[in-house]
C-alpha cells in the first residue's frame, strides 16, 4: 500500500490530498508562479502482517508503532483511506497480529514511576507531566500511563508526528506559548508549517497560556506575571542597590512557577511534576542562559514539598562538566562524583611543572567533588589530557598517583 501525505499550496495555503491535485490547482490558479516540486511528497511503502482475513484488524502503526486499525478488503488488499468507513467494525477474528510494540520507556522504569505517583494509601498524587522537544527524553512522555492529572506542552511541538496524534486525541490539558507575538505569528517555525493558524483555530487543547489574553486566540489566557513574581520572588533576591523582581529564563520556568502559584493559592494541590524532553544542553543558548533560572524554580518547588521527576538519562538534576573530546569538540558529561561538595584533587602534572607543592593552588581546593569515598569514584585533574584519561579509565589504573593524592589529602585534613 502507498500513502501520500497531505500537501498544501505554497501560494494560497489551500490543502490538497495529492501532489497531482496540487499541480492541477497551481497550473489553473497560479500559472505565473513556479511549478510545484513533488520531491517532498514521495510515496511511502507500508508493510502489514501477511495472511490477514478480510475485515478490521488491530495493528501497530509501522511508522509511530502506536495501536491503530486497518481494513482488509475481500480481495486481501489493504483498504485506502477513502475506502475506510467512518466507524470500523470490531476485528473480524480473535487474532490481533500486532507488530512488536515500541515502549516509551523500559517496563521496569514505567512500573517504578507508576509506584512513585502513589500516596501511602494507594491513591495517586496530583501530578502534572510536562514535555519539551528534546529527543533524548521526550519519547518517554507518559501519554498512556495512568496517574497523570494534566499534561502540559509548549511552543510549536504540536506538529511533531509522534506528538500530533496525542494533541488531536485531546490528551493535552494546557499549551504554553510565552514568546513575543512576532515569534508565534510567523508562518513557518521549526516544527510547524503554520503555528499561528493552529493557535487561532485550536479546538483540541482547552487552555493556551500566553503573556496575555489575545482577542484573536480564543483559548488564550494571560500568565499572572506580576502576581506570581511578587509572591515568590518579590524583595527576596537582592542585587546591587535593589531587588530582582523576575527570574524566568525559559518557558518551563513559567510552567513551574504556575505550579507553585496554584499550590500556594489552593487552586490545585500539586504534589509531583514529571519533566520530559527538557535537557538545556546547548552551551550557547540553553546551558548558560536558561538552565540556572529553571533550577531556581526546581529548588523552590521542592521546598514547597513538590516532587520533581526526570528520566534516568536526562541532563537536568545532575551536575555536568564541559569536556573536550579527542576530536577537539566540546561536549557535556555527567557523573556521580560531582554531586557533593568537597576538596578537589590537584593536577600533579601542573604542580610539578610550576615546582609547587601539592595543594598550593586555591582552585584545586574549591571545586565540586565527591564527599564520601572521595578518591574511589572522583574524576580529577586540572590538566585536560589527564582529565580525559580519567573519565574513560578506572582510577585503579593510576595507583601511584592515587597514593600520592591520598597522602596529600591526609595532610590537608589532619
Amino acid at each position: 500500500m502507498t500513502n501520500k501525505k497531505k500537501v498544501t499550496c505554497p501560494h494560497c495555503n489551500n490543502p490538497f490530498g495529492s501532489v497531482g491535485a496540487l499541480r492541477a490547482h497551481v497550473k489553473s490558479k497560479h500559472p505565473a508562479e513556479n511549478p510545484v516540486d513533488p520531491t517532498p511528497y514521495q510515496e511511502l511503502t507500508v508493510k502489514i502482517p501477511k495472511n490477514l482475513d478480510p475485515g478490521a484488524h488491530d495493528v501497530n502503526c509501522p511508522f509511530c508503532h502506536q495501536p491503530t486499525k486497518i481494513l482488509i478488503k475481500e480481495d486481501g488488499t489493504l483498504a485506502s483511506s477513502s475506502e475506510i468507513p467512518k466507524e470500523l467494525p470490531q476485528s473480524s477474528s480473535g487474532r490481533t497480529d500486532r507488530l512488536p510494540p515500541k515502549r516509551n520507556a523500559h517496563p521496569a522504569v514505567i512500573k517504578n514511576r507508576f509506584e512513585m505517583r502513589k500516596r501511602p494509601d494507594g491513591s495517586f498524587k496530583n501530578t502534572v507531566a510536562m514535555m519539551g522537544t528534546h529527543g533524548r527524553t521526550a519519547p518517554e512522555m507518559p501519554w498512556n500511563e495512568i496517574g497523570i492529572d494534566e499534561r502540559w506542552l509548549l511552543n510549536d511541538s504540536h506538529s511533531i508526528p509522534p506528538v500530533k496524534k496525542h494533541v488531536e486525541a485531546g490528551r493535552v490539558d494546557r499549551w504554553w506559548q510565552m514568546h513575543h507575538r512576532w515569534r508565534f505569528t510567523r508562518r513557518i517555525t521549526r516544527h510547524s508549517e503554520d503555528h499561528w493558524q493552529w493557535l487561532q483555530d485550536q479546538t483540541d487543547v482547552p487552555r493556551i497560556v500566553m503573556q496575555r489574553k489575545y482577542a484573536d486566540i480564543p483559548k488564550s489566557e494571560g500568565f499572572k506575571l506580576k502576581e506570581i513574581s511578587e509572591k515568590f520572588i518579590g524583595n527576596r533576591l537582592g542585587r546591587g542597590a535593589g531587588y530582582v523582581q523576575v527570574y524566568y529564563t525559559n518557558t518551563f520556568s513559567y510552567m513551574f512557577a504556575q505550579v507553585a502559584y496554584e499550590k500556594a493559592m489552593g487552586i490545585k494541590d500539586w504534589e509531583r511534576i514529571e519533566l520530559y524532553g527538557c535537557e538545556l544542553e546547548q552551551l550557547e543558548t540553553e546551558y548558560f542562559r536558561q538552565r540556572p533560572g529553571l533550577e531556581f524554580w526546581f529548588g523552590l518547588l521542592v521546598g514547597m514539598g513538590v516532587e520533581i521527576y526526570v528520566p534516568e538519562n536526562c541532563f537536568m538534576l545532575y551536575a555536568q562538566d564541559i569536556v573536550t573530546n579527542q576530536n577537539r569538540q566540546q561536549m557535556m558529561t555527567q557523573y556521580q562524583g560531582y554531586m557533593a561538595y568537597g576538596l578537589k584533587s590537584p593536577s600533579m602534572v601542573e604542580a610539578q611543572a610550576r615546582q609547587e607543592p601539592l595543594g598550593m593552588d586555591p582552585v584545586e581546593e574549591n571545586v565540586i567533588g565527591s564527599w564520601d569515598g572521595y578518591f574511589t569514584d572522583h574524576t580529577f585533574a586540572l590538566n585536560e589530557g589527564l582529565a580525559f584519561a580519567h573519565k574513560v579509565s578506572d582510577l585503579s589504573e593510576f595507583p601511584e598517583d592515587n597514593d600520592k593524592l591520598n597522602e596529600w589529602f591526609e595532610k590537608c585534613t589532619a
